[in-house]
């Protein structure tokens, strides 16, 4: 009975190390992943101003910057609004239906971070005289919107000759995720 009350009370033992050890691990790798992210979501501006990403909903992966929206408006749009997305910065936000009755609110972008995907079409396109194609994100593969180029190669005008479509539902703003990430209340200094 005695050799068992040892055995019982080494392999406590052992555990609870094993669990301040887990605990431990946990909490350095929050910290660390923490710091990352810090650096990841953020770009220096030219006034030396700190710009939050707007980053893919299902995978966190910067996709864009607030400065990259452009304002390109489609007559073909049902519905059009002008929104602070996040207190940074106002987006053109135009309602487009796709021809199975799918509904997107969608901003346009001189840039972003995509993975394109499929063939290049000009039936069906929201933005009359450009080629479009679907765009994804380079990291988990979900659908975040279009990019569109001149279907002319003689393009000339106010629009850019390129540009990318992104659907709002499918962003996020760093500093949502920012205001996500607390630091539990022990690490907390007065």
């Amino acid at each position: 009975f005695k050799l068992c009350a040892r055995v019982a009370t080494l392999v406590l033992w052992y555990a609870g190390e094993i669990m301040t050890f887990l605990l431990l691990y946990v909490i350095w790798c929050v910290v660390l992943t923490q710091c990352v992210y810090a650096d990841h979501f953020v770009r220096e501006t030219s006034e030396d101003v700190e710009e939050k990403a707007l980053l893919c909903r299902r995978c966190g992966h910067d996709i864009a910057f607030p400065s990259d929206i452009i304002t390109i408006a489609s007559q073909l749009a049902s519905r059009r609004r002008n929104e602070t997305i996040h207190g940074t910065k106002t987006a053109f936000i135009q309602l487009f239906s796709n021809p199975q009755g799918h509904q997107f609110e969608v901003i346009t972008l001189s840039r972003a971070d995509y993975k394109a995907h499929g063939d290049v079409y000009l039936e069906y396109t929201w933005f009359p005289g450009f080629k479009w194609r679907i765009i994804l994100c380079p990291v988990c593969g979900v659908h975040v919107g279009w990019s569109y180029e001149a279907a002319d190669r003689t393009h000339t005008g106010d629009i850019p000759s390129k540009f990318v479509g992104l659907i709002l539902s499918r962003l996020l703003h760093a500093t949502v995720v920012d205001s996500l990430i607390l630091t539990p209340r022990a690490y907390r200094t007065a």
